[in-house]
């Protein structure tokens, strides 16, 4: 895991900053005055548009930096990730956004359904698609085995878009 700060994007008036005392157990967190520019340049330069009720976080994980913004539309939430190069991605991979969206499942019953997970794949051509949680997955496995079929590899480099 790594630390973070967490906001509400429309509402940010100024960037957070953590201190901790060496002497305590005690985390002062400082509002600074200037915005956070880098939250909301993300959201503005984002493949889809990221409303202003957004909640975001800000994360720094091992080997890189991400935020998230979440939000939901109509019956479907979404979750909008942008890091900076990972770790074990391929050199010159650089910074990316990965976009998922759930419909939630309901229950047991008659009007049962099942929660359904999709992930964004942009083109360079500008098209959009969404896959199932289940072809992403297998995609991204079958990549790493180095058995990845022509479509799966579009779908990995195409479902992290710069």
């Amino acid at each position: 895991m790594g630390s973070g700060v967490r906001g509400n994007f429309g509402k940010t008036k100024g960037s957070i900053s953590l201190a901790a005392n060496k002497n305590s157990n005690i985390i002062t967190i400082k509002l600074l005055s200037s915005a956070d520019k880098s939250v909301k340049i993300k959201a503005e330069k984002a493949p889809i548009k990221i409303p202003q009720n957004a909640i975001y976080e800000v994360q720094h994980k091992k080997g890189y930096d991400q935020i998230k913004y979440k939000y939901s539309r109509g019956k479907k939430d979404y979750e909008v990730r942008w890091h900076t190069q990972t770790p074990n991605a391929p050199s010159g991979t650089g910074s990316t956004y990965q976009i998922t969206r759930t419909k939630k499942g309901f229950g047991y019953g008659t009007n049962a359904s099942q929660r359904v997970i999709d992930h964004m794949i942009k083109y360079p051509s500008g098209k959009t698609i969404w896959v199932s949680d289940k072809t992403y997955q297998n995609a991204l496995r079958n990549n790493k085995m180095g058995k990845a079929t022509k479509k799966e590899k579009e779908i990995v480099k195409y479902g992290h878009i710069k």
